[in-house]
């Protein structure tokens, strides 16, 4: 499993014996330890793809919440496939 989150998930099942009689103090222990570290992994995904990001010198870089994005992506796109 290499999917952020999942693979969190699937950890916790194989390393923690669960049965029906879980006491639910220990239930609420293994869901905070699975978002502990399924928190650090999406981290850890997000730097490595910047990185990765940060290699590539045709990259156009925009703010998402700048005025007239829209505008410009068309144009941008346009331009490089019209």
């Amino acid at each position: 499993m290499r999917c952020v989150g999942y693979r969190q998930v699937w950890e916790a099942f194989q390393n923690t014996e669960l049965s029906a009689h879980v006491h639910q103090a220990q239930s609420a222990k293994i869901i905070q330890k699975i978002q502990d570290t399924g928190i650090a992994a999406t981290r850890q995904l997000a730097k490595r793809q910047l990185t990765w990001l940060r290699g590539m010198p045709e990259r156009w870089v925009e703010a998402c919440d700048a005025p007239g994005l829209a505008e410009r992506v068309e144009t941008r796109v346009a331009g490089v496939w019209g």
